[in-house]
């Protein structure tokens, strides 16, 4: 998508090897570098980006508001998915609290993901 740099941050080692794979068969190694660790740490390490991606359950994306925070730049945005539609209302509450502007909503059958701005 024409990024110039990617970091992806996974704890699940079998979860990586795949991710690894997917990097390999695109043929993006050359711009995309895969961690093993936990988010939580690594993330605000690897800041501040431009755009953070975070494909996790809600309780764990709620609890990654304020690293997730400190890894992206003022102005950048958090786009938050793997949540399921009933918990949007949870979710939205945290997020705004946290330092974030929804910018956009999207339901794709059960499943919720919510793109907001750092502020």
């Amino acid at each position: 998508l024409g990024a110039g740099r990617v970091v992806g941050v996974e704890v699940d080692p079998a979860a990586l090897a795949v991710a690894q794979r997917n990097v390999e068969r695109n043929d993006v190694a050359d711009r995309v570098r895969l961690l093993e660790g936990d988010a939580a740490v690594i993330a605000p390490l690897v800041g501040p980006c431009d755009v953070l991606v975070s494909n996790i359950l809600r309780l764990i994306n709620e609890a990654l508001l304020p690293e997730v925070h400190r890894a992206v730049r003022l102005g950048g945005t958090a786009i938050f998915a793997g949540m399921e539609v009933g918990e949007a209302t949870d979710f939205r509450a945290p997020l705004l609290a946290a330092g974030f502007e929804i910018l956009q909503e999207v339901v794709d059958d059960s499943w919720w993901s919510v793109a907001a701005e750092r502020v």
